[in-house]
């Protein structure tokens, strides 16, 4: 997100910054029950919050069905929302 120039938003400031993401705790069976989380971001225009994607440590489960010998996490992320209106992601 650094990257994106997107802070990120402290604990303790979760309840009056208008702008930058935060990690929201989930639970979803696809990853370890506590190891998972949605990324929120808010934009700073008085819109929704968005979940941008989520990530975690894969259930052992999930390894099993995927025959995965070893321990290992994911990442869904969504860029859309930082691309700019009506312009090309490589102009």
């Amino acid at each position: 997100m650094a990257m994106l120039e997107v802070p990120r938003i402290a604990d303790e400031k979760k309840e009056s910054a208008k702008f930058g993401y935060y990690l929201r705790e989930i639970d979803d069976s696809t990853f370890f029950p506590g190891r998972a989380a949605s990324i929120v971001y808010r934009s700073g225009a008085g819109e929704e919050e968005l979940n941008l994607g989520v990530l975690g440590i894969l259930h052992p489960t999930v390894l099993t069905n995927f025959e995965i010998p070893y321990p290992c996490s994911a990442l869904e992320f969504n860029l859309e929302p930082f691309l700019k209106a009506g312009k090309e992601p490589w102009e």
